[in-house]
């Protein structure tokens, strides 16, 4: 399905749950998605060039008409001032109550389009109420800290309690017993001590027994209405003497796996709500992930209170895990790896990886005796055949170590490639070793090999033991690190897609650049942006969303839309980013606050019109002169719901620069902070003549190219060439 408009395309919004309509000048609907057509059991296809009106029930279809005429011809275009109540006609006749919400678009080169979202009177109140708990829900996910009992409580506490329940349990699943056992509950106002969080803590059951087995068996969420007709049930006495009526029970997992079970309480007699299914739909995976976070973290850190308690060998084990800990990615979390197995088991520590290909990739190849590291790192192109008779092949094919106190010349000539690879062994002195499988989520993920070389050292059952221990606790952190690389990299393109590519405008020689700063799996939220006006005018924005997630990157994408949106009903800045505030306090998908620049030029006089919401001030420069900041008063960050940004105004010269950074180029707070704000200025005088595009790459050269960097930085530079 597609529109009469060849510049609309229609992909995102086929896959809204709201109900969107688009309506041209005439009145008749060039656009329904399919969710409109599931409203109103018509085929959205059939609905394309019908008026909207003939939608409308004929007692009202006039006055109705008569307001959409209203807001069509509404100057300047805009939305309508919040959801209006009508009734709209369904396929048979029926008429259907819908709140409906207006915005008018006015594209740069066609006729009006008046945008239209309806929702069923019906299940509006569960759908709010739902995004209201959903909002906690993420907030929670993604700040939550603390011991499980504390965080899993709270958790249970944030969805039953929003959604009215009175209580709750959560059950984990546990896969080597094939049964689930409930771990936690949490009880409402005047539920603590009840007999069902008495009856429920502990309890084990098999899929297909009880509440929580059945969902186990279907993996679907389930909803049963009326408990008390259900005595076969193991706590049906509890739940009576508790005057529990209904629950509401669904699945935990992760993309692959269960993780659990959640069940919702409620002393209420109730029929299925459709908007709880869908809203497990839309959280269950992310509380799968969750959970099974929590519980990682909980066996990581009953793994230290062990390690602490255990000498010498629990302490290697300690230092390990505080080192891979700070590891920043995936190569990073290796590198670590090795470095902590020598010299504490052995002189040389290989690390082999199970590639996509499945073949073996050697990734780390680290000796204790920093002299000989040259050589050691000459292993690396060597990585063992999968299918042949090295010891890390066969610990990845069994899923058992594999150990030895000799390695004679046979064995060497076995498990070599060559005799540049054997020779390279010798000279080494290779002569024991232990290789054990690194092992996540029952799969074998690449193996760590240790070769002792001094000549009063072999490999007993103790190394074998602390190899294995090291094994064991590491093989998550790897695959989490492999995950977070993985997740960086989509995170980054997402970023990358958010920010406008260049191009030329008239009167203006504007350069753009983006510098990240890797640190895992985050990304940051400075964004930059260039935004043609009316007559003549130019926006160019800067700024930077606090956080570095993928949070902060889809309120950036969020902020920058309605920055856009705002531009074409206000020409004042400061307006602009008062409007900003609002938004981002409002009606963000996350409580975050960001700092912003914005200028407005005239590209026919040089005129500019700037605001700042507590960013940096934009340096200017002329051609062999100095820069300096611009004189402006800075305002609240946007999000910080104070409002207040006032404008300043200046002229630019002909030729004259303007450079727009976020903190992330001179590292605002930093000791060196001085210095690289001198730097700034000094390169900006000496580059003041050149191209905005050579005095950006000199910038992003001189400023982000050194140690100690910790955030990513945007950079605009602009010259008005008059």
């Amino acid at each position: 399905m597609s529109a009469t408009d060849d510049g609309f395309s229609p992909r995102i919004v086929d896959r809204l749950v709201d109900a969107l309509v688009i309506i041209d000048e005439r009145g008749a609907i060039i656009y329904a998605n399919p969710a409109l057509g599931h409203l109103l059991d018509r085929a959205p296809e059939g609905l394309l060039g019908v008026p909207f009106a003939t939608l409308l029930p004929e007692r009202t279809r006039n006055a109705d008409a008569a307001e959409f005429a209203t807001w069509m011809g509404s100057d300047p275009p805009g939305r309508s001032p919040g959801p209006r109540r009508i009734d709209v006609l369904t396929a048979d006749g029926t008429e259907l109550p819908v709140d409906v919400a207006t915005f008018l678009v006015t594209p740069d080169d066609g006729p009006r389009l008046l945008v239209a979202a309806l929702w069923d009177v019906e299940l509006r109140v569960d759908f709010d109420r739902f995004r209201r708990v959903a909002d906690d829900l993420m907030t929670f996910l993604a700040r939550a800290s603390g011991t499980p009992d504390e965080v899993v409580t709270e958790l249970l506490g944030i969805i039953a309690g929003g959604l009215d329940f009175d209580v709750a349990t959560a059950w984990r699943w546990d896969p080597t017993r094939d049964e689930l056992v409930c771990e936690y509950v949490w009880s409402g106002e005047g539920t603590a001590g009840s007999a069902l969080e008495s009856s429920s803590l502990g309890m084990t059951v098999k899929p297909r027994e009880g509440l929580a087995g059945l969902v186990a068996d279907t993996d679907t969420p389930r909803w049963f209405g009326d408990l008390t007709r259900a005595p076969h049930l193991k706590r049906h006495d509890a739940i009576v003497e508790d005057t529990m009526q209904s629950a509401f029970i669904f699945p935990i997992r992760t993309k692959d796996h269960l993780v659990g079970v959640i069940e919702l309480f409620s002393r209420t007699k109730a029929g299925p709500d459709s908007a709880l299914f869908d809203a497990v739909a839309a959280i269950g995976s992310r509380l799968g992930e969750f959970l099974e976070r929590v519980e990682l973290e909980g066996q990581r850190n009953d793994l230290v209170a062990r390690l602490e308690d255990a000498g010498a060998r629990q302490a290697f084990l300690l230092e390990s895990s505080l080192a891979l800990a700070e590891a920043g990615g995936f190569e990073e979390t290796i590198r670590r790896l090795s470095e902590v197995a020598v010299p504490a088991l052995g002189e040389i520590c290989l690390i082999d990886i199970v590639a996509e290909t499945g073949t073996l990739e050697r990734l780390a190849a680290r000796h204790a005796d920093p002299r000989l590291q040259e050589a050691t790192a000459r292993l690396l192109p060597h990585p063992p055949d999968m299918a042949g008779s090295h010891p890390a092949a066969l610990a990845l094919r069994t899923g058992e170590p594999q150990w030895s106190t000799t390695m004679d010349e046979m064995f060497m000539v076995a498990t070599t490639d060559g005799s540049e690879h054997f020779d390279l062994t010798q000279t080494l002195g290779f002569r024991s070793y232990v290789s054990v499988p690194l092992i996540a989520d029952h799969e074998a993920i690449g193996a760590l090999t240790v070769v002792t070389t001094a000549e009063d050292r072999t490999f007993g059952q103790r190394e074998l033991q602390l190899a294995q221990d090291l094994g064991h606790q590491v093989a998550k952190v790897v695959e989490r690190a492999r995950t977070l690389d993985e997740q960086s990299t989509i995170a980054r393109r997402l970023q990358e897609s958010l920010l406008p590519r260049h191009r030329a405008y008239d009167r203006m020689d504007v350069a753009l650049r983006y510098e990240a700063f890797g640190r895992g799996a985050q990304v940051g939220g400075d964004f930059y942006d260039v935004v043609p006006l009316d007559s003549g005018r130019l926006a160019l924005v800067i700024g930077d969303v606090e956080g570095h997630d993928m949070a902060a990157a889809t309120v950036m994408g969020q902020l920058r839309s309605a920055l856009r949106a705002y531009l074409t009903l206000e020409e004042d800045p400061g307006l602009v980013l008062d409007l900003l505030d609002t938004f981002l306090a409002r009606h963000a998908s996350t409580e975050r606050i960001a700092t912003m620049a914005l200028l407005i030029v005239d590209t026919t006089s040089g005129g500019v019109s700037v605001a700042s919401a507590g960013h940096p001030a934009p340096m200017v420069c002329g051609q062999g002169g100095t820069a300096t900041a611009m004189g402006i008063t800075v305002g609240p960050p946007v999000g910080a719901r104070r409002g207040g940004h006032p404008v300043a105004t200046t002229e630019l010269a002909p030729r004259e620069i303007v450079v727009l950074y976020t903190d992330g180029l001179v590292e605002i707070g930093r000791p060196d902070y001085f210095h690289q704000l001198d730097l700034l200025t000094t390169t900006m005088e000496e580059g003041s003549g050149s191209s905005s595009d050579a005095l950006a790459d000199r910038l992003v050269q001189r400023l982000t190219q050194r140690s100690g960097r910790s955030d990513d930085a945007a950079l605009l530079v602009a010259k008005w060439t008059g």
